[in-house]
């Protein structure tokens, strides 16, 4: 039975799983009225906690410190609503968090993987072991997505919740569908043309070109994130 509440809560952690429309998702974040967001990305630039001041956002601290430690877990009201933004794990604050709630994008499992796979082409990370083997070792899109690392992320993200009970998860294929109830859910109004700065250029149409026996065998070692997917379009032909 999905059970999903509509207004804003005081500690809602939005799990950005990779390779999820993530660049327009925060702009949606942001829209959100909270009086605080935690950006957790550990490279990111903005990475840190911004307090909202008449409207503005503005940066606090860095990195997570104890005062926002203790405001999550109830300990202290440094202020009356945080939203909580990156590649996080709901393993990260489950149960430590009892009073949070949660969101997500999901994204078809197979292009989620040629998207990240192709991502990891274009892009360099010569200190991560991960992908000095991955461009070492040349991977096909086959080898990518079925190792180990790789497969079945949204399962890993979303380990301990039940996605039914989640305060909101969009799905990236059904994106105005999702912006709609996105809207409904945080009485907020987000603009519908919402487009990702980081879109790969050699990515010419709506989805990756994939050989119907790579893409079986990608599905078949992916079972858990297609299930996962099912449920989430599922939920959107609900409403």
């Amino acid at each position: 039975m999905q059970i999903v509440e509509e207004g804003v809560p005081s500690v809602l952690i939005s799990i950005h799983i990779p390779k999820t429309a993530g660049t327009s998702v925060r702009r949606m974040t942001e829209s959100i009225p909270v009086d605080a967001f935690y950006y957790a990305y550990a490279s990111h630039p903005e990475a840190g906690l911004h307090l909202r001041n008449d409207g503005d956002i503005q940066r606090q601290v860095r990195f997570w410190d104890k005062k926002v430690q203790k405001f999550v877990t109830g300990g202290e009201a440094l202020v009356k609503s945080i939203l909580i933004h990156g590649h996080v794990l709901a393993s990260d604050y489950l149960p430590a968090v009892p009073n949070a709630n949660f969101m997500t994008w999901v994204r078809d499992p197979v292009q989620r993987l040629a998207s990240h796979y192709y991502f990891w082409r274009k892009m360099e990370y010569p200190f991560d072991p991960d992908w000095k083997e991955f461009s070492e070792s040349k991977w096909s899109l086959a080898e990518f997505a079925t190792h180990p690392k790789h497969r079945n992320l949204h399962a890993k993200y979303l380990a301990g919740l039940d996605i039914e009970r989640m305060r909101f998860v969009g799905v990236v294929e059904r994106f105005e569908e999702s912006l709609r109830r996105f809207r409904r859910i945080f009485g907020v109004d987000v603009a519908q043309n919402l487009v990702g700065d980081n879109r790969n250029p050699d990515k010419k149409e709506q989805t990756w070109p994939i050989s119907a026996d790579v893409e079986q065998e990608i599905r078949q070692v992916n079972q858990l994130d297609c299930e996962i997917y099912d449920r989430a379009l599922a939920m959107i032909e609900r409403v």
